[in-house]
């Protein structure tokens, strides 16, 4: 059976930067989970009354990635989006999908770049190649590589 983690689990694994923004990760995805932004496994219920949601491992390089960008734009809108283009992306044969899956194992380095201006998600194996798009819109760039090295770091000491 597949291991399902809680809440703090996942964005332990995610690794916030600081404890203050570990409480604010935290917070996060637990309203996401209720907004159907972050994906849960199961929900059960817990003593007095209160629902646990569950994660499937899978979600933690989702995770890592939402509340990163969270840091940054708060629009729950943008970041729904955001979320329903990766998980929609990642499934399958694309090349997206495999470009995901390499990453997360840590066989390819890439950075991801996420622009709000026009909600589109750019990849790219080096920097060079989002020069053009630097100049003509805000956006927030994030090194994969880094981010889910550091998950897997996480995951290992689990």
């Amino acid at each position: 059976m597949a291991e399902l983690l809680n809440v703090a689990k996942l964005v332990d694994r995610a690794a916030p930067p600081s404890e203050d923004r570990r409480a604010k990760w935290l917070r996060r995805c637990q309203l996401w989970s209720v907004s159907g932004i972050l994906p849960t496994a199961s929900s059960q219920p817990a003593s007095e009354g209160r629902r646990r949601r569950l994660y499937r491992t899978e979600t933690i390089w989702l995770a890592a990635v939402l509340l990163r960008v969270s840091d940054f734009i708060v629009d729950t809108n943008v970041l729904a989006g955001l979320s329903r283009d990766i998980q929609r992306a990642a499934k399958g044969r694309s090349a997206f999908a495999r470009w995901w899956r390499d990453v997360m194992r840590g066989n390819r380095s890439a950075y991801m770049f996420f622009s709000s201006t026009d909600m589109q998600i750019r990849l790219s194996t080096t920097l060079n190649l989002l020069g053009p798009h630097l100049l003509d819109e805000t956006a927030i760039i994030l090194d994969l590589t880094e981010v889910f090295a550091v998950v897997r770091e996480n995951a290992a000491r689990d």
